[in-house]
């Protein structure tokens, strides 16, 4: 590894400590889609951390932190608590996505993204970095969601639907706005989730009719669900590698834990996967859909099911 290549590394781990300050409870996941890294990462470098700190090394000479895949709180910083400059090269790349964003009005504040951005031009020279200007959406349409989603209402607007070739007036409960190739989408709830083109919304009007979502869709991960489970006692060392919380009390030989979950057929995979080494308590309904996989398996195994198979296995 080059001498260059460890400077970075040493960069990057050490900036972790004052964005989680500025975002004391964010989760692994909302920093991984900031900083544009994958979770794992993000917590392999949380869990590097616990081995920085003064001389002495002493525990009250390290870093320290309180931290899972769902949130992370520094309970002492070492005074690690403003980022490192940033490079030449790196000055002029958040630059150019600042002038980006500059052109998707309602994605993220305008007058921050335009001040940020100065702040960089002043520091770098430059005038424009980023010379080609992506479509652009109706700063009305950006703006409306903007307001929706932090007043918590419902938003009703006409799209046009490329897929459908459709043109309807919706009324969904907006989540949030997301970028992708050069494109705003808004990603909102409708009987199911749905995401929305901004370029091809128009009419834009915030109701006055709060917003509707089933149980654990929130606008960040959906991660706000936790079900029991038991751990079988050998297999404790699956809290390594997934975000499980297991009980103080291991001596039984199989140990009670809790872990959150995304979307109930995600958890229905896991649980088959790991069958031999833990149990769904709860929800219930996900332990009779284990079950019941679980069953047709060992029947199909066995040679004693004959009968045409459901296709509809759990998917993501």
């Amino acid at each position: 590894m080059s001498n260059l290549h460890r400077v970075e590394e040493l960069v990057r781990v050490l900036n972790l400590i004052p964005y989680f300050e500025a975002h004391p409870d964010r989760s692994v996941f909302e920093a991984a889609r900031d900083l544009g890294r994958t979770p794992q990462e993000i917590m392999t470098d949380l869990n590097r951390l616990f081995c920085c700190g003064l001389p002495g090394l002493m525990p009250d000479n390290l870093v320290d932190m309180v931290h899972s895949y769902t949130a992370v709180r520094i309970t002492n910083n070492q005074g690690l608590d403003r980022a490192l400059r940033l490079s030449a090269a790196e000055a002029s790349v958040l630059l150019m996505m600042l002038e980006s964003l500059e052109n998707q009005p309602g994605l993220l504040p305008v007058p921050a993204v335009r001040s940020a951005a100065a702040k960089l031009r002043a520091i770098t020279g430059a005038t424009a970095i980023f010379d080609s200007a992506p479509p652009r959406s109706d700063s009305t349409v950006g703006e409306c969601i903007r307001l929706a989603i932090a007043e918590k209402k419902q938003l009703r607007f006409r799209y046009a639907s490329a897929s459908s070739d459709t043109d309807a007036v919706r009324e969904v409960s907006p989540l949030r706005v997301v970028l992708d190739s050069g494109y705003q989408y808004l990603s909102a709830w409708e009987e199911g989730h749905r995401t929305f083109r901004l370029d091809r919304m128009s009419t834009p009007e915030v109701i006055d009719t709060p917003v509707e979502a089933p149980t654990g869709v929130d606008s960040s991960f959906g991660l706000n669900r936790q079900a029991r489970l038991e751990v079988h006692r050998d297999a404790m060392w699956l809290a390594e590698y997934y975000p499980l919380s297991l009980a103080e009390d291991r001596g039984a030989q199989w140990v009670p834990a809790t872990m959150p979950y995304a979307s109930e057929q995600w958890l229905v995979r896991f649980a088959l996967s790991n069958a031999d080494r833990l149990r769904v308590l709860s929800p219930t309904r996900v332990s009779s859909q284990v079950s019941t996989w679980a069953s047709r398996a060992i029947a199909a195994y066995d040679g004693s099911q004959t009968t045409t198979f459901d296709r509809k296995a759990p998917h993501a």
